[in-house]
C-alpha cells in the first residue's frame, strides 16, 4: 500500500511517531523489567548460598559481602517494581536503571582489569543490560516529547 505523504499534517506525523514510541517503549520496558528481576533474583540466590563478592577488584566475604549482595539485589528488585508501578515517572526510573547498570558495568570492568591485568575485553552482559536501560530511557524521552507536541 503506497501512501502520499505530501498531504500529511504535522500533528498526523507526530501521532505516527507517538504510536511507534509507545510500542517500542512498552517492548523495551518489559525487557528491562525482566533483566532487573533476573539480576535481582540471581543476586538474592548468591546472597542465600554464598556470601562472597567483588567490589571494584577487592574480594569481599562474610558480613560485608552479604550486605553488599543484599543491597544490590534489593536495588535491582526495587527498580523493577518502580518501572512497573510508577509509569508516570518513566524518565526517572529509566535514568535510575541506567545509573544502576552503568555502575555494575564499571564495577565489573574494574574487577576484570585487576584480576586479569592486560585484558582488553569488557563484560558483555553488563553492556547489554546498560544498553537496554539506555534504550528504555531514550524511548521514554521520545514518547514524552512527542506526547507534549501533539
Amino acid at each position: 500500500m503506497v501512501e502520499n505523504f505530501k498531504g500529511d499534517s504535522v500533528p498526523d506525523i507526530f501521532q505516527r511517531v507517538l504510536k511507534i514510541a509507545e510500542i517500542s517503549e512498552k517492548i523495551i520496558r518489559y525487557c528491562l523489567i525482566a533483566v532487573l528481576i533476573f539480576w535481582g533474583g540471581m543476586l538474592m540466590f548468591v546472597f542465600i548460598l554464598n556470601w562472597e563478592g567483588w567490589f571494584f577488584g577487592i574480594r569481599i566475604a562474610g558480613l560485608y559481602a552479604g550486605i553488599y549482595l543484599l543491597a544490590e539485589s534489593l536495588t535491582a528488585l526495587f527498580l523493577a517494581v518502580s518501572v512497573i508501578r510508577f509509569t508516570g515517572r518513566r524518565i526517572i526510573t529509566g535514568g535510575l536503571s541506567l545509573i544502576f547498570f552503568s555502575f555494575m558495568l564499571l564495577d565489573s570492568a574494574v574487577t576484570r582489569q585487576i584480576i586479569h591485568p592486560g585484558s582488553k575485553t569488557i563484560p558483555e552482559l553488563f553492556v547489554i543490560f546498560a544498553l537496554i536501560s539506555l534504550l528504555y530511557l531514550i524511548s521514554c524521552i521520545i514518547k514524552e516529547y512527542t506526547a507534549k507536541r501533539s
